[in-house]
C-alpha cells in the first residue's frame, strides 16, 4: 500500500509540474504578442495593429486586425503592374468558407477602387495566401477594406 500511495504522488506532482509549466508558456507567448503590437487608428473601432517586422520586399509593416477572427496583410512586392499583398486569416469561432475574398477585400488608391483578380479561397479556420491586384502603375499610399467579417464589419489597412 505504501508503493501506490508514493506512485499516486508522484503522478499528482508530475501533473502540477506539467500544468505549470504550459501556464508559463501560454501567458509568455501572449504577453511576447501583445508587446510586438502597437494600435493604428484607435478612434476608427478597428482595432488595426502594426507588427514591429523586417519584411522583404516592399519595405512596408505587417498590419493586423483582431478580433473574432485576426488578419494579418503584408504588401510583398509591385510586378508587371500587379500589387502582391500577403493575407493570413486566422479563428476559431467562425467557419471562413463562407467569405470570397476576391468580392469583399478592396484596394483603393489615387481615387481608384479595385477588387483582387486573384484571392486565397477560405476553408476551416486558418488561412494563408495572396491577394493579387492589378494596379497597373506602382503605388506608395494605399489603403485595403475588408467588409463583413465578423467581429469588426470594417476592417481597414493603410500604407
Amino acid at each position: 500500500m505504501e508503493k501506490e500511495n508514493y506512485f499516486l504522488i508522484a503522478i499528482l506532482i508530475i501533473a502540477v509540474a506539467g500544468l505549470a509549466f504550459a501556464s508559463i508558456g501560454f501567458f509568455k507567448k501572449t504577453d511576447a504578442v501583445s508587446e510586438s503590437k502597437s494600435a493604428v487608428n484607435s478612434n476608427s473601432g478597428n482595432e488595426n495593429l502594426n507588427k514591429n517586422s523586417n519584411n522583404e520586399g516592399m519595405g512596408y509593416e505587417t498590419k493586423s486586425s483582431e478580433s473574432d477572427v485576426t488578419i494579418d496583410l503584408t504588401p510583398k512586392k509591385f510586378e508587371n503592374g500587379k500589387l502582391y499583398i500577403d493575407i493570413s486569416v486566422n479563428t476559431h469561432t467562425v467557419d471562413l468558407e463562407q467569405f470570397d475574398l476576391t468580392k469583399i477585400v478592396k484596394l483603393e488608391y489615387d481615387k481608384t477602387s479595385l477588387f483582387p483578380e486573384s484571392a486565397p479561397k477560405l476553408s476551416g479556420h486558418h488561412n494563408s495566401g495572396t491577394l493579387i491586384f492589378n494596379a497597373q502603375k506602382e503605388i506608395k499610399k494605399f489603403k485595403i477594406i475588408i467588409k463583413g467579417i465578423p467581429g469588426i464589419e470594417e476592417r481597414q489597412f493603410e500604407w
